[in-house]
């Protein structure tokens, strides 16, 4: 049961921390996500500023999807971070099994006395 509970814990963490979070500030770590949210077509990440007024500035970000007759279609932020964060998510549950497996193996002091 515990392994389940961690695994559903990476999974929300794959997606909320990695991929929305460090996505944030780095968008291309969500590229991974092309050949299920884009298959045959390049994922694209689009950034708008505008100034409409003096001191304010307007920030609009967009993925889309490029095919190879160039035709753009947009893609929900939610839909890429569900599939790259849920990769993500199973990386960071292998990584932490094995280090759980690597701890468990550690030889045990000695009992002083």
């Amino acid at each position: 049961m515990k392994y389940i509970v961690g695994l559903i814990f990476c999974l929300f963490m794959g997606i909320t921390a990695i991929s929305y979070g460090v996505g944030a500030a780095y968008p291309p770590i969500n590229q991974i996500a092309q050949p299920f949210v884009c298959a045959g077509g390049k994922l694209n990440y689009q950034t708008i500023v505008s100034h409409p007024r003096p001191g304010k500035t307007y920030i609009q970000t967009s993925w889309t999807c490029v095919d190879s007759s160039g035709a753009k279609a947009p893609i929900d932020t939610f839909t890429i971070a569900l599939y790259a964060g849920s990769l993500y998510g199973l990386v960071l549950y292998g990584f932490l099994a094995v280090m759980l497996l690597l701890g468990s193996r550690r030889p045990k002091a000695a009992p002083k006395g």
